[in-house]
């Protein structure tokens, strides 16, 4: 029986080491570091708990984290970008308000409840070109959107005068994979896009993502740059990457408490480990018993 009761013990012990469950802080976005700090005092210690509870209460009441200035997109290919140009000549917002809407009706079915500018807008070729109607071929591909609206104005006041022209990016297009409730690529009509705003888009994160190191891959006319964010850290705010540029892919990886089979909460964990205990034991009873027959 001390025998019995010291196999116990030993299992008891390596299967609670080995046994884990999600903590708190690996669930919250954007934690300062009275937040961290907080989340990594003991329950159990009710002085310093309520200390860091109150320094968390005084630093949130004032936080305000300034953006980082994002880097200037430059156009690749298979972008979309919305062209307009509009002129004081109406012959000018004819030709052009003309061309598009063409283009409009063409795609509209093809288009509805997709990516809109998938039909309408001018695709960048594999050679960093655009076609563009009277105009013909331009050259956007490297270029800034600032510097691709230049060189469409340049080409534009050789046929025209007084005519105008805005180049913006046909929506941000982004994938994201891995845990999260609702993985896939996703197109947004709008200018700026942060990379929580992304997260939201697939569903959220699932319970079982890791937060801490969530991969960050993108393009470059020559190649691709991989990053690692911590959505946890509020520091991510400050980051220039905290801001999804068109053809981002986020990847969420699985915590480790996947691997190990056990619970996301201490309960489902106690209960893995209860389960496991009471297998080990019946499986000793049934040995000694075998043995002494």
């Amino acid at each position: 029986m001390k025998n019995l009761f010291r196999y116990f013990l030993i299992c008891s012990m390596f299967l609670l080491g080995a046994t884990s469950c999600i903590r708190n802080r690996d669930y919250i976005y954007l934690q300062s570091p009275a937040e961290k700090a907080y989340w990594d005092t003991s329950p159990l210690k009710s002085k310093r708990l309520r200390q860091a509870q109150e320094k968390m209460r005084i630093q949130d009441s004032s936080v305000f984290v300034p953006n980082e200035v994002p880097e200037e997109y430059i156009v690749q290919s298979g972008d979309i970008l919305k062209i307009d140009i509009r002129g004081f000549d109406e012959k000018v917002n004819q030709l052009f308000n003309l061309f598009l809407g063409q283009n409009m009706n063409v795609g509209g079915l093809a288009a509805s409840g997709g990516d809109p500018y998938f039909m309408f807008g001018y695709v960048v070729t594999d050679s960093g070109t655009v076609d563009l109607p009277v105009m013909g071929r331009i050259r956007l591909g490297g270029l800034t959107m600032t510097q691709a609206q230049a060189a469409v104005q340049e080409e534009l006041d050789r046929y025209f005068e007084k005519a105008y022209v805005r180049v913006a990016l046909g929506g941000i297009r982004f994938s994201v994979l891995g845990q999260v409730r609702n993985p896939g690529k996703f197109t947004v009509m709008q200018n700026r896009l942060t990379i929580l705003e992304a997260v939201a888009q697939a569903g959220e994160l699932m319970p079982d993502a890791d937060r801490r190191r969530v991969k960050l891959i993108r393009q470059y006319p020559n190649g691709s740059q991989i990053l690692t964010l911590d959505l946890t850290d509020r520091h991510l705010l400050e980051s220039p990457y905290y801001f999804i540029r068109p053809n981002d892919m986020l990847i969420v990886n699985p915590l480790r408490v996947r691997e190990l089979g056990t619970g996301l909460t201490a309960q489902q964990s106690m209960g893995a480990v209860l389960t496991a205990i009471s297998l080990l034991v019946n499986s000793i009873l049934l040995y000694n018993t075998l043995r002494n027959l």
